[in-house]
């Protein structure tokens, strides 16, 4: 693969990718990771596509973009089966002039652009992140947003958020305030912060079979730090 590609998922014998380049930044590429063969180009979004992700045998591919979709794949033949809005729940009213009350409220759409996504476990639901501070639970074969978990920081920077099924279901996603959060998959409280960091944490990822959870930050921190429940670690 070129200096101008970037290494965004493995599931081998599959690799998913997507390139630097300006013309192929709305194209994820899928590769057989033994040959360097490329398989398939998924002609998948009108703006640049920050995240992609395998399901749990890889046949789907999620993938999100800028221009405000998640769209699923299959792997195989690159035939997009759902598509979801990231935006539709952003609707916004205000007057049509401030200060007046007497004038109907107008609906204003704002797009929200989806930055990043991962299947669950199960590979029955879709985790997404959006610079509105919202982190969605979608159920992909019905395209409805079943939950929406709040209380992080996320409007500039592209933060990931993952699912945790070690000890109970949570998710887990970086703030722009420096934390960590974990929220009850079920009742979207937020159950944990984890502090430590002194920049942004934008990645976070879960260990398979134990209750660990690694957090990387950014700039002033470039720290990678893993943490782990006291009443399991040895």
């Amino acid at each position: 693969m070129s200096e101008s590609g970037m290494w965004l998922e493995v599931r081998p014998p599959l690799l998913l990718a997507r390139y630097n380049n300006h013309i192929e930044r709305t194209r994820p590429v899928v590769w057989f990771l033994h040959t360097g063969k490329c398989m398939k180009t998924l002609h998948a979004h009108l703006d640049y596509v920050t995240a992609v992700h395998f399901n749990r045998d890889a046949s789907l591919i999620v993938s999100c973009a800028l221009d405000g979709l998640i769209r699923i794949w299959n792997s195989s033949n690159g035939q997009c089966l759902k598509t979801l809005a990231e935006g539709h729940d952003a609707i916004w009213y205000v007057p049509d002039r401030f200060g007046s009350t007497s004038i109907p409220l107008t609906a204003i759409l704002i797009i929200v652009f989806s930055q990043h996504v991962q299947f669950s476990p199960n590979s029955k639901y879709i985790l997404s992140t959006a610079h509105d501070s919202a982190i969605r639970l979608w159920d992909y074969q019905t395209t409805r947003c079943l939950k929406t978990y709040t209380g992080h920081v996320n409007s500039k920077y592209c933060i990931s958020a993952c699912f945790s099924v070690t000890g109970g279901k949570w998710i887990v996603a970086g703030s722009e305030d420096h934390k960590t959060y974990i929220w009850d998959l079920q009742t979207r409280e937020i159950v944990q912060v984890l502090e430590g960091h002194s920049d942004v944490v934008v990645a976070v990822a879960t260990h398979p079979i134990a209750n660990m959870i690694a957090t990387g930050s950014i700039d002033s921190d470039l720290s990678i730090r893993l943490w782990a429940d006291r009443r399991t670690s040895a």
